[in-house]
């Protein structure tokens, strides 16, 4: 269902599930591109979640 406001198209009513499958299809592509860009380079993969984890941690103490 689409909201319109002055007759422009403003936002989208959609089923929740619809919603997530969205939102996981984003992520995995983001997941994708990241993992082109960084192809080659020298930085390990456990480095790259592990450092913003360790930073997370170390602010929620």
């Amino acid at each position: 269902m689409i909201i319109t406001r002055r007759g422009e198209p403003e936002a989208v009513i959609l089923p929740f599930n619809e919603h997530g499958r969205l939102q996981r299809r984003k992520a995995y592509s983001t997941i994708v591109r990241l993992s082109q860009k960084m192809k080659g380079s020298s930085i390990p993969a456990t480095e790259l979640y592990e450092a913003p984890r360790r930073e997370l941690e170390e602010r929620t103490r």
